[in-house]
């Protein structure tokens, strides 16, 4: 035990006032933020996937749209 006790305070000391990494795995899971970040980040990518369709079908329209003002302008 004393042993343990011992080596876990030169594992906590070897990272000189950083935080561990396992330590913000496990308060992210205790509090059960990591459900929310995942979800925000699907959130996030979905809607940046959306946002870019439209943006590109908005200028396939765009172009569509002028070139049937120019083959409407050409036939009169």
């Amino acid at each position: 035990m004393a042993s343990d006790a011992k080596l876990e305070a030169e594992d906590d000391s070897s990272w000189n006032g950083m935080v561990q990494p396992f330590h913000i795995l496990q308060l992210l899971a205790d509090s059960n933020k990591l459900a929310f970040i995942s979800a925000l980040a699907g959130l996030m990518l979905t809607t940046r996937i959306y946002s870019q369709f439209y943006r590109q079908f908005c200028i396939n329209l765009n172009i569509n749209t002028s070139v049937r003002e120019q083959v409407v302008n050409s036939v009169y």
